[in-house]
C-alpha cells in the first residue's frame, strides 16, 4: 500500500464554485496562531491530502451533510466544501480559530456553521438535527469526518459507536451514515485489524461489531505542522446492517471487552476465575472454552459470553473489578 494508495472508487458530482480564500499558512502567521501541545494539535495544511480525505468522505454521496470534528484552522473544511458538501457543521474546541472561519462562512454561501465546544460533550446528531431541520419523519444521512486529536480519539470513537444504529434500522431524523477519521497509525491498524491477529484488541471488537472498517491511507508525520513524530492513518467506517454481536447493547460489549482484554494473552477462564464461583458459573453457562484468549473469540462466542453475563446479572460485577475475589 502506497502512502496514498486508496482503493476506493469515488463518485464525482458536479463541483460547486471553488472557494476563493487566501492560503491558510499566511493567515495563521498573520494571526500568530501556533499549534497547541495542550490540545494535541498538529495542523494538516497540505491541500492535496485534505482533498483526498474529502473525496474519501464524500464517497458516493452527492452533496452530503458533514459533521467535522476538530477542524483547527479549516484546511479539511475547505476541501469538504470544495468537494460539494451541502452543509459542514464544524465543532472546534479552540476559539482562536474563529477569525479564520468568519470569512469562510460567508464565502461558503451559508454551507458552513461552527460551534466552539468540546466534541466529547456534544450530541452531534442532536446538533445536526437542529442545524439541518429535516422534515418530520425524514431520514437524513450525516457523515462524521475529522483529523482527531490523538489524545481523545479513542474516546470519541467509542462515543460514536454507541450512537450509531445498524444500517437496517435507518432511524428517523439525522443518523450516522459513515465516518472518515484520522488516528495515530497504530490505532488505525488496530481498528482495521483482522480477527485473531496480533493487532486484534478491544477497539477492534467494538469498532467492527458496529462498522465495516477500511484503511484509506497512511499520512506521514512530516505532513503535519509541526511535524508529528508518528504517522497517521485515515479509516473509513460504514455501519453494518446488523451488529456482529446481535441483541447486545454496545455499552455491554464495551464493558466485557475491557475485562477480557485487560491483560494481553490472558486466558478467558482466568478473568472469570478471579470472581470466584459466580464468575465460573457465568463462564460455564456461556459454553465458551475458558482456555481461549480474548483475541481468539469468534463473534458467536462474544454473543454467548455477553448473554450469560446479562442472564446472571454479572455486568455490574465486571464494572467493579476492584471488588473481585
Amino acid at each position: 500500500q502506497s502512502t496514498w494508495g486508496i482503493s476506493f472508487h469515488f463518485y464525482s458530482p458536479p463541483m460547486p464554485p471553488q472557494l476563493k480564500m487566501p492560503p491558510l499558512g499566511k493567515l495563521l502567521s498573520r494571526l500568530e496562531i501556533k499549534a497547541s501541545k495542550q490540545l494535541s494539535q498538529n495542523f494538516l495544511l497540505n491541500v492535496a491530502i485534505t482533498d483526498k480525505i474529502a473525496q474519501l468522505a464524500c464517497h458516493q454521496d452527492k452533496n452530503p451533510y458533514f459533521i467535522e470534528i476538530g477542524p483547527g484552522p479549516g484546511a479539511l473544511t475547505r476541501s469538504l466544501l470544495n468537494a460539494g458538501a451541502k452543509k459542514v457543521i464544524a465543532i472546534e474546541k479552540d476559539p482562536r480559530f474563529l477569525p479564520l472561519f468568519e470569512d469562510l462562512i460567508g464565502e461558503s454561501g451559508g454551507r458552513l456553521s461552527v460551534l466552539i465546544s468540546d466534541a466529547l460533550k456534544v450530541d452531534e446528531l442532536e446538533l445536526a438535527t437542529k442545524t439541518i431541520n429535516p422534515p418530520e419523519g425524514v431520514s437524513v444521512p450525516v457523515h462524521i469526518v475529522g483529523n482527531l486529536p490523538f489524545a481523545v480519539a479513542s474516546r470519541l470513537l467509542m462515543k460514536w459507536i454507541h450512537v450509531t444504529k445498524p444500517a437496517s434500522e435507518k432511524p428517523v431524523g439525522c443518523y450516522v451514515a459513515s465516518m472518515t477519521l484520522m488516528f495515530q497509525k497504530e490505532v488505525a491498524e488496530r481498528i482495521t485489524a483482522k480477527p485473531h491477529s496480533s493487532l486484534w484488541t478491544r477497539l477492534s471488537v467494538n469498532s467492527q461489531n458496529a462498522f465495516t472498517t477500511e484503511m484509506g491511507s497512511i499520512i506521514r508525520g512530516g505532513s503535519f505542522i509541526p511535524s508529528a513524530k508518528i504517522d497517521a492513518g485515515v479509516v473509513r467506517f460504514v455501519p453494518r446492517n446488523n451488529y456482529q454481536v446481535q441483541g447486545v447493547d454496545t455499552h455491554v460489549l464495551e464493558t466485557v471487552c475491557q475485562s477480557l482484554f485487560c491483560t494481553r494473552r490472558k486466558m478467558v477462564r482466568h478473568v472469570f476465575h478471579q470472581y470466584g464461583a459466580q464468575g465460573e458459573a457465568v463462564l460455564a453457562a456461556s459454553g465458551v472454552d475458558g482456555n481461549l484468549r480474548a483475541e481468539m473469540l469468534s463473534w458467536e462466542m462474544w454473543q454467548s459470553l455477553c448473554r450469560a453475563i446479562l442472564d446472571h446479572d454479572f455486568l455490574k460485577v465486571l464494572k467493579q473489578p476492584h471488588e473481585a475475589k
